[in-house]
């Protein structure tokens, strides 16, 4: 009788120490896109974001990874998100050169220029935007304007 009590009274401690262990009582929980302190949680808070990811800069601000792919894309709870990148930043990330004035990416390829939306020249005039130049270079400059 006194060994079923001993049993019964070390599963019944056994039982309270997982359950406490286990249950995440004392943790870090997120309420309306904030971390709140749920009992005492051995961990600091989180520094990641909480709640809703609806974005890129969000899914990789939570802590997820951004996939070495163009554009990059970063998935979170089963969503992918792409980065959306400006006209600038597309063409310089391809090893293009900007030109603001004239909106246009000079030196890359045709296939990335019909991707971003744009109006591909495979052989524009290195002096198009210099009227007055006399004299100018004979080459054909890969172009992609917007």
């Amino acid at each position: 009788m006194k060994k079923e009590l001993l049993i019964i009274i070390l599963i019944i401690i056994l039982a309270v120490f997982l359950i406490k262990t286990l249950s995440n009582e004392d943790d870090w929980i997120c309420v309306d896109d904030d971390w709140v302190k749920h009992g005492v949680p051995n961990a600091p808070k989180p520094t990641t974001l909480c709640g809703t990811i609806d974005s890129f800069e969000e899914c990789i601000a939570a802590g997820n990874p951004a996939m070495e792919s163009f554009p990059r894309q970063c998935i979170a709870n089963g969503q992918t998100f792409t980065e959306i990148l400006d006209l600038q930043e597309q063409c310089e990330i391809n090893y293009g050169t900007w030109r603001e004035e004239f909106q246009e990416c000079e030196n890359i390829q045709e296939d990335l220029c019909d991707f971003l939306g744009g109006e591909f020249d495979g052989c524009a005039y290195a002096c198009r935007h210099e009227p007055e130049v006399e004299v100018c270079i004979t080459v054909c400059v890969l172009v992609c304007s917007f």
